[in-house]
């Protein structure tokens, strides 16, 4: 089977009415279910979400899993409050790192504790931890 067929019947079990593209970056249109995921990994982003997952969760996690469960996390735990809060924080620390008042590590790790982010990530980990064999089993299928 196709990566990506995998990976549609792995968010087709979580949710039948999901919806999944590949591009080149993974993010969620909410309103519409729709999860984009991609294939290509960046791997200074990679690192720092894999220490942030550590030191937030005391444990290692496959990152190219837990950024599809994040996305898919972002539709589970959805609320307008989060979201409103969500865009004035992010405004924010874009503006300080355009400025230059923070580096990347610094501005993607206030990104992940942005309360609708770090919502989303929870999900994540909540989920993997109660369905592991089904997490293992694609993580071996993929192959990453």
């Amino acid at each position: 089977m196709l990566k990506k067929d995998l990976i549609r019947k792995f968010v087709k079990s979580i949710d039948k009415d999901f919806k999944v593209s590949f591009t080149d970056t993974f993010e969620v249109d909410i309103p519409e279910e729709h999860i984009y995921i991609t294939f290509d990994h960046d791997k200074e982003l990679d690192k720092m979400y894999d220490d942030f997952l550590y030191e937030q969760f005391g444990k290692r996690y496959n990152v190219f899993l837990m950024s599809l469960l994040h996305e898919v996390g972002h539709i589970m735990t959805y609320e307008d409050e989060l979201e409103e809060g969500r865009d004035i924080i992010y405004g924010l620390l874009k503006l300080n790192y355009e400025e230059g008042k923070s580096d990347v590590a610094e501005y993607n790790h206030k990104y992940f504790l942005i309360p609708m982010e770090f919502e989303a990530t929870s999900w994540g980990v909540w989920y993997y931890e109660n369905h592991k064999e089904q997490c293992d089993e694609l993580i071996r299928k993929l192959g990453v």
